[in-house]
């Protein structure tokens, strides 16, 4: 999959994590702009910064999956050249820019949190499956620009709401009743075809929410106007999104938790 031409995409909202685009088993060089939490663009011309990227799993991993030295240019974007073998497998990793000074390199003076989408590729590990990643997600749900959404004229979702739905849907896995040994990150769950249809209950419900917050219908001589009508729509679909989702979650939980004490089991229904 191409990058574009900046692989950040740009955020002028608070609070919102900006997402680093990369592709995986591919010798590339992306450029970052850096932005602090109130998506105000960092001026690193000084030319005394010295920047990292280091990314993990999770967020409390102690291990690195995989960490990048970047170089400043002169627009003050951060440059980071990746080898073929740099990011073990595809997925969104949880990532975080460091910046100290070049002369005390190992006095962190600012922390920039953010994921990094790596989109899939020809595996260099063993992993026999490849997560769900942002790209897989925009094309399930028809949202991959304006051409699919003619009345928004845009995308529905920015790259860092699908990045959280990607996360929460695991997050719900884990933390679902019955309890299992069978835990997960988002780089690891291996039910793809589920783990879409939660991501997507997840968008529809943060969406519905969005909507009905800011929902203000009116009539201005004779004519009604509602442009968040669909608010409704969005909620029952997130309902049913996301009860099909729970709902098999806890079926296959037990199940995996039954085949682990008493064998394989057999259901007449798959056979």
């Amino acid at each position: 999959m191409a990058l574009p031409d900046l692989a950040v995409q740009a955020s002028t909202v608070p609070y919102n994590y900006s997402v680093v685009w990369t592709n995986q088993a591919t010798t590339q060089s992306i450029t970052v702009e850096l932005e602090d939490r109130n998506g105000i663009t960092l001026d690193l011309t000084a030319g005394v910064d010295y920047v990292v990227l280091n990314a993990k799993e999770y967020a409390k991993d102690t291990t690195l999956a995989f960490t990048k030295v970047g170089t400043i240019n002169e627009d003050g974007n951060v440059e980071l050249s990746f080898g073929a073998t740099d990011i073990p497998y595809p997925g969104v990793w949880h990532g975080e820019f460091t910046i100290s000074t070049v002369a005390a390199p190992t006095v962190i003076t600012q922390r920039i949190k953010c994921f990094v989408n790596t989109e899939s590729a020809t595996s260099v590990t063993a992993q026999s499956f490849d997560p769900v990643v942002i790209s897989d997600v925009r094309v399930f749900a028809l949202d991959r620009g304006a051409e699919d959404n003619v009345l928004l004229d845009d995308e529905e979702w920015s790259d860092s709401q699908i990045v959280m739905a990607i996360i929460r849907a695991v997050e719900i896995w884990n933390e679902s009743v019955p309890a299992s040994n069978f835990t997960y990150t988002q780089i690891s769950f291996p039910f793809k075809s589920e783990w879409k249809n939660g991501i997507l209950g997840e968008l529809l419900h943060a969406s519905a929410l969005n909507l009905v917050r800011n929902r203000m219908p009116s009539d201005t001589g004779g004519v009604k106007i509602d442009d968040k009508q669909r608010a409704d729509i969005y909620l029952k679909l997130a309902v049913d999104y996301r009860h099909q989702y729970k709902a098999w979650c806890m079926h296959t939980k037990s199940a995996m938790n039954m085949e682990t004490m008493y064998g394989s089991t057999y259901n007449p229904y798959y056979n």
